[in-house]
């Protein structure tokens, strides 16, 4: 455990980004929540519709920024988990 944890062959990053990932997202959901209720409050369209904006895009395009991130880390462990299966091969 403590090889795999400080030789960096374990990362611990994609437990935060999913962990992030919801924080930001109820955040932002949030925002663009109470931005669509302040401009029902005002009567402001072009508010409501940012609001709305927000809510949809805003939380579409945070979703495949974090999924990104967890394929490049995915790509990373299965490279790993290859490296550890074959027979090692010393260089010259």
């Amino acid at each position: 455990m403590e090889e795999s944890f400080w030789g960096f062959r374990k990362l611990v990053s994609l437990s935060l980004i999913k962990i992030i990932y919801v924080l930001v997202a109820v955040l932002g959901s949030l925002v663009g929540f109470l931005a669509v209720l302040w401009s029902a409050g005002e009567m402001r369209f072009g508010a409501a519709v940012g609001g709305l904006i927000s809510l949809v895009v805003g939380n579409l395009v945070w979703r495949i920024l974090c999924e990104g991130m967890i394929v490049v880390f995915s790509i990373h462990e299965t490279l790993v988990s290859i490296d550890k299966k074959l027979p090692s091969v010393k260089s010259e």
